[in-house]
């Protein structure tokens, strides 16, 4: 059943700020009807209760495209794109050679005419909110590479980009060419249809112990997060554990691996973590497998040849 618009945004108990925008959010996860969506975000912008975000435009341009609306639903992109390229920070270009030498550490595992997935390497930013004093950001290095261009919905800082990985972490990405394929694949992430899966490994603490799969559900800064981790190998210093996130939150499966005892080998933030270093790369032990979006895209890619390094006295290779 759809949810009420009238009865989220008007009258003496209409919500206000960010809860009005995460409640008009879950109503057109919900099914809300178009047009009436696209009143909301008309009203949205001229100030009234709440200031939309590239969430916003895309889940109602994703709504509108459902409907077969397709001219409302490039005009609610090309606002998209406006509204995220005003509020981009200022961002001095990288250096060629830096963005060179992180696109030559890409490997591409899926392209069509919507999107484009990857093999992120350590030590590439998935995105920037600024200056990133001459460290590489994906987008810069995979336009580089494959010679694409980006969707600009979330604007120039983030292009492409509908979710994140940490810099030392490595993996699967999917980027999105085109506005309305931004858009789409911002509503499966919101909705959870995205099935993630990372590889990981905890240096044992405490004595901590995972005998088969458990469930971490821990709220992360008070959301709602949930986690599976299931044991792969153990010995006793170190687990590598299969983890599968059922929620997107920030450092969510680092969290909760730590919840259960197993702190990543490479975490070097408060608090203190065991950490083990290699020569030539440094890195967290967390490495994004597989990523499906159904429908969308499928992939899957190595550990890093680094992983293989570390002495850890588990037999990777057998296990994997």
């Amino acid at each position: 059943m759809a949810v009420s618009l009238a009865a989220l945004f008007t009258g003496a108990s209409a919500l206000q700020g960010r809860p009005a925008v995460v409640h008009f959010h879950d109503a057109l996860l919900a099914g809300q009807d178009a047009r009436d969506a696209l009143a909301r975000l008309d009203s949205m912008e001229t100030g009234v209760g709440a200031t939309p975000d590239v969430v916003t435009y895309s889940l109602v341009a994703a709504t509108l495209l459902d409907a077969g609306l397709e001219a409302e639903a490039d005009g609610v992109l090309e606002r998209g794109a406006a509204f995220s390229k005003k509020r981009a920070a200022y961002r001095k270009p990288t250096k060629r050679a830096v963005v060179s030498k992180a696109a030559a550490g890409l490997t591409r595992l899926h392209e069509d005419a919507s999107v484009i997935a990857v093999a992120k390497p350590n030590g590439v930013l998935s995105m920037t909110e600024g200056t990133t004093k001459g460290v590489a950001t994906l987008p810069d290095a995979v336009e580089h590479a494959y010679g694409v261009t980006l969707s600009d919905l979330g604007g120039p800082l983030a292009r492409g980009v509908v979710h994140r990985l940490d810099r030392d972490v490595s993996g699967c990405m999917v980027l999105a060419k085109t506005r309305r394929a931004h858009a789409l694949l911002v509503r499966e992430f919101a909705a959870r249809r995205v099935e993630k899966t990372y590889l990981a490994v905890g240096a044992v603490q405490d004595g901590a112990s995972l005998t088969g799969p458990t469930t971490v559900d821990e709220p992360i800064q008070g959301k709602p997060a949930a986690t599976e981790i299931e044991p792969l190998a153990s010995n006793a210093d170190f687990s590598l554990l299969r983890c599968k996130a059922r929620t997107g939150r920030k450092h969510q499966v680092r969290k909760h691996c730590a919840a259960l005892g197993f702190p990543l080998v490479g975490e070097v933030s408060p608090p203190k973590k065991r950490v083990i270093e290699n020569p030539s790369h440094k890195g967290i032990m967390l490495h994004a497998a597989s990523l499906r979006v159904p429908g969308v895209v499928d992939v899957s890619c190595p550990l890093p040849e680094w992983w293989h390094g570390v002495p850890l006295g588990l037999a990777l290779d057998d296990v994997l």
